[in-house]
């Protein structure tokens, strides 16, 4: 899954698709957009619980384990729902460390359309109820609970 406003390098996906064949019970790989002490090449398991979230924008699944996004996710927490029934399955989700990308335009759709902020919203009160966890929403900054960040800034990952 990669949004249409990502710079990847080349091996891009190559790199993370060895960190998530390379990982055991990994079921989704991501870049290391967090800055975790990663070595590169390393992939290493991340839990919604240490608040550590899948980078929506940029994510690998393995297509034989049969993860689906659930529908009801109109705007955002699709990828954090994802993340939940990979944990709840007792499987992992893992940072790649050395992938790197840059993400142009991160939460500039929902920072200048009060409609989006609208359903962010409404997703982030679906995902309370499905999971009956708000602890495990994401709670960064940003009117529906979201990183929303300036227009302006380009969001790099090391």
């Amino acid at each position: 899954m990669l949004n249409n406003d990502l710079e990847v390098p080349p091996r891009f996906l190559t790199d993370l698709a060895r960190g998530l064949r390379e990982a055991d019970h990994a079921w989704i790989a991501y870049p290391n957009w967090e800055g975790l002490d990663i070595a590169p090449g390393v992939a290493m398991r991340v839990t919604l619980a240490a608040k550590q979230h899948l980078s929506g924008w940029a994510f690998m699944m393995r297509g034989e384990v049969g993860l689906a996004f659930d529908e009801q996710f109109e705007w955002w927490y699709g990828d954090t729902d994802i993340q939940r029934q990979v944990e709840a399955a007792g499987h992992r989700v893992v940072c790649v460390g050395g992938v790197t990308c840059v993400h142009l335009e991160p939460g500039r759709s929902t920072a200048t359309s009060p409609e989006l902020q609208a359903k962010a919203d409404a997703d982030l009160q679906r995902f309370i109820r499905k999971w009956d966890r708000p602890d495990t929403a994401p709670r960064d900054a940003g009117p529906s609970g979201r990183d929303v960040p300036d227009p302006e800034r380009r969001k790099s990952v090391p």
